[in-house]
């Protein structure tokens, strides 16, 4: 039980550390385009903490869904990456926010639709399960940010910070652009896991659920 313990406070520091570089990327790109670096920092904390919520919870269970919770770590970073392009991205104009978020949704949907196209999903019970712990861990990110995004922005300071100034620069676009596929991918292959993880019959998952009665 200790090393199944200790492999997930590693899981934990790794996506700390890979949350962490793109943090320092994404602030770069702010402070070179002189956008408001503080928002950027607000989200990143808000799924930093969320990320430690979803740890401490695997830690308490001491379940062995190793595989499961790497997923749902790599979902919520995927998640902080992609919210500082709806607000501040430059890639598309005007029209980034609209089109960022709409290929990161595509993105989650395509890591869904690859399983189900190639005909590997069985629609039973723990197919749904993994599909609700997509949907829950997705809502609870929105609803924790929005509500800290919400206190930040109240006020005449508040409107201050939302001010968007779109770069002409190349770099930061490109930069932005280098964030967004990042996101896209790793919310796609993050889904897609979660997926697989469900399908498999050896998966941890579903020998606790076999365990358990379920």
């Amino acid at each position: 039980m200790m090393r199944k313990s200790r492999e997930i406070l590693k899981n934990f520091i790794r996506m700390a550390f890979v949350n962490i570089f793109f943090l320092i990327l994404e602030l770069a790109i702010a402070y070179v385009e002189k956008q408001p670096m503080r928002i950027i920092l607000y989200i990143n904390a808000c799924c930093f903490v969320i990320l430690l919520i979803i740890t401490i919870i695997k830690l308490i269970r001491k379940d062995d869904e190793l595989s499961m919770y790497s997923s749902l770590l790599l979902f919520v970073c995927s998640f902080s990456w992609v919210l500082p392009i709806l607000l501040y991205g430059s890639i598309f104009g005007k029209r980034t926010g609209i089109v960022a978020g709409i290929l990161y949704i595509a993105s989650i949907g395509i890591g869904i639709l690859i399983p189900l196209l190639q005909g590997k999903i069985d629609k039973n019970r723990p197919f749904w399960v993994a599909i609700r712990k997509i949907i829950t861990t997705f809502t609870v990110c929105i609803i924790f940010v929005l509500n800290v995004l919400g206190q930040a922005f109240r006020g005449a300071h508040g409107g201050r910070l939302m001010q968007k100034t779109m770069s002409a620069s190349a770099t930061g676009r490109f930069m932005w652009g280098l964030v967004l596929f990042m996101s896209m991918m790793l919310g796609g292959l993050s889904v897609f896991c979660i997926i697989g993880n469900s399908q498999n019959p050896n998966s941890e998952f579903n020998k606790k659920r076999r365990r358990s009665g379920q």
